[in-house]
């Protein structure tokens, strides 16, 4: 046991030497390489990327590939929403900000597959408030409430949900039915103080992911 250690501290100690002489931040690092014989999922770590110590085309590449490819649908019986990495960076003003402390607000813009009408494909909107996780990595999901949209019929119209932060869903090009598939076009991130928003289009995110985020009703 205390060779298997001492060989996995050493690979260790080389592969971080390696990575800064080559220029990697330290949050690029897998944590588990520090654990022999525990448990990772037993340890509470802090799961935010700090990117405070980068700028520039250095800092831009670390966000976009941060919130990008951590991409991933959820559900529950609130509905269906997207979260997507979170971080942490130094704004235009020198500040230390987390993803939503500096873009407080998030717009996602979707359409529908396999669908069309009068030629326009159907587009959904949704904006809503930007807010983290509890354990900080990741960017809360803007969850849809599909069943109530279900029981309302389709057709060009906006919603807000009260209930769910001020939710804003707004429906442009529908048919007389509701899609059931929908692909992710865009993410922006925004906010009163942040002089051009964050945004990502559906050709950077799905050559990033490997696949298109399809939403389905």
């Amino acid at each position: 046991m205390e060779k298997k250690f001492f060989t996995k501290f050493c690979s260790v100690l080389i592969y971080i030497g390696l990575g800064l002489l080559w220029g990697f931040p330290l949050s690029y690092f897998d944590e588990t390489l520090f654990f022999v014989g525990r448990n990772p999922a037993a340890v509470n770590f802090n799961k935010v990327f700090d990117f405070s110590h980068l700028s520039g085309n250095a800092l831009q590449n670390a966000i976009r590939h941060r919130v990008i490819s951590h991409v991933s649908i959820e559900k529950s019986e609130n509905g269906s929403g997207f979260s997507m990495g979170n971080f942490v960076f130094l704004n235009s003003r020198g500040e230390k900000k987390s993803a939503c402390g500096e873009y407080s607000q998030i717009h996602l813009t979707f359409e529908a597959e396999g669908e069309s009408a009068n030629g326009k494909k159907p587009i959904m909107d949704v904006m809503g408030r930007c807010r983290a996780t509890d354990d900080l990595s990741v960017i809360q999901p803007l969850m849809i409430p599909i069943g109530t949209l279900m029981n309302e019929p389709a057709s060009d119209s906006e919603f807000i949900f009260e209930d769910r932060d001020n939710l804003y869903l707004k429906f442009k090009d529908l048919n007389q039915n509701w899609p059931h598939r929908w692909i992710m076009k865009s993410i922006q991130l925004n906010g009163p103080s942040v002089s051009s928003p964050l945004i990502f289009e559906q050709l950077e995110i799905t050559s990033m992911l490997g696949r298109t985020p399809v939403m389905i009703w």
